[in-house]
């Protein structure tokens, strides 16, 4: 009874870490979820603030500044952002972290706003 009660313990155990949830592949070909896309909006407000603040900062300071340097930003959880500059110019993206399909946006000086997704 004691083996029989260790081997139940033992499967639970070891297979509670096969019943964990796992992120849903990505499909390119289907339409976003409603959590996606809020996502993505969210993704895309931040493009708008890092432009907004390059913008203010190359009007009072003839120069464009690392993303450090930013103010008045609100990169959300579970994002990733950079910004590359060498003072003349920028580029920055930002990732969605938990997007299984790698949603991101990305920009430069000029402000418009790319979306993107790896190759698959």
């Amino acid at each position: 009874m004691l083996r029989y009660a260790v081997a139940v313990t033992a499967a639970i155990v070891l297979g509670s870490g096969f019943s964990r949830a796992q992120p849903a592949p990505c499909d390119p070909h289907a339409p976003p979820t409603d959590a996606q896309v809020a996502r993505r909006r969210a993704a895309i407000a931040g493009a708008r603030q890092i432009n907004t603040a390059e913008a203010k900062v190359w009007a009072a300071n003839k120069r464009f500044a690392a993303l450090q340097e930013l103010t008045g930003l609100s990169i959300p959880a579970g994002f990733e952002a950079q910004v590359s500059t060498d003072g003349t110019s920028y580029t920055f993206s930002i990732k969605d972290l938990q997007d299984s399909c790698k949603f991101a946006v990305f920009s430069d000086q000029k402000g418009l706003i790319y979306t993107a997704t790896p190759l698959q």
